[in-house]
């Protein structure tokens, strides 16, 4: 008789103090009886944030899924735990969460008064300055736009992509940026 957890999967992408992060966790009942009312918690810095009671039958695997929410900024550690059972091993499942101190975020336009009402928004998003960078850029040229440092970059213009002959972007995205 044994539960497993298999995975947790971090499923927002952006983490940001005192929003919603929502993780799914993946249990399977590797043995051969059904297993009711066990319980599944999260535990993040050592406290439990979420507890759930789960059923499984045998010999499957379901997922479920947890919504928390840290107030500060920093690396926190965070485990997904199953009751004990038959082979405790795999009753524990460790990870991070990390929430940068600041967002970097690029704005690219063809002129400022394009990017102006985003980054107004932005700005009052913003309000005590703490939790976005926000830069902006008339150009993929420019020397000082480095995208491997921003978190998103909004472009504005998008026929500034028609011009674009680098693969700059395209490793920015395959390395995990974001780009609206």
């Amino acid at each position: 008789d044994n539960l497993a957890i298999t995975n947790v999967e971090l499923k927002s992408e952006i983490l940001l103090p005192n929003h919603a992060i929502e993780l799914e966790v993946s249990v399977k009942n590797t043995g051969q009886t059904i297993k009711n009312n066990i319980l599944l918690q999260l535990v993040i810095d050592n406290m439990s944030v979420g507890q759930q009671m789960i059923s499984l039958p045998a010999e499957n695997k379901q997922i479920f899924f947890f919504t928390t929410a840290l107030p500060t900024t920093g690396m926190h550690r965070a485990m997904v735990e199953l009751d004990y059972d038959d082979r405790a091993t795999d009753n524990r499942y460790f990870f991070n969460l990390y929430i940068p101190d600041q967002r970097n975020i690029a704005l690219i336009s063809n002129t400022q008064e394009e990017s102006y009402y985003i980054h107004e928004s932005l700005k009052a998003l913003n309000k005590s300055g703490e939790l976005l960078t926000i830069s902006e850029f008339l150009t993929f040229d420019d020397p000082n736009l480095k995208l491997q440092n921003q978190d998103v970059v909004l472009i504005i213009s998008p026929n500034m992509l028609a011009n674009l002959r680098d693969s700059k972007l395209e490793e920015y995205l395959f390395n995990g940026g974001h780009l609206i």
